[in-house]
């Protein structure tokens, strides 16, 4: 499984700052949802892949946006399927 460090675009200082590096089934691309564990919260947040950057002497970064708690997003009922 590859390891990804997972960059979550912080609004206020507009730009990508690093959250967590996790191993995934399989590296994501543009589109795709990532759910995360963070920190001790009994929920997962739900993150859009924005873009993924490859380089051949570190980890791929995998640019994410937040869009909420689990709960938020699925309570929305499939905000992205018009």
């Amino acid at each position: 499984m590859p390891t990804v460090c997972i960059m979550e675009f912080d609004r206020s200082e507009r730009q990508f700052q690093f959250l967590t590096e996790v191993e995934l089934a399989a590296v994501p691309t543009k589109g795709d949802k990532i759910v995360l564990n963070l920190g001790e919260e009994p929920i997962g947040f739900m993150f859009e892949v924005y873009d993924v950057h490859y380089a051949d002497h570190s980890a791929t970064d995998v640019n994410v946006i937040r869009l909420g708690t689990v709960l938020e997003y699925f309570g929305k009922r499939y905000p992205d399927i018009s």
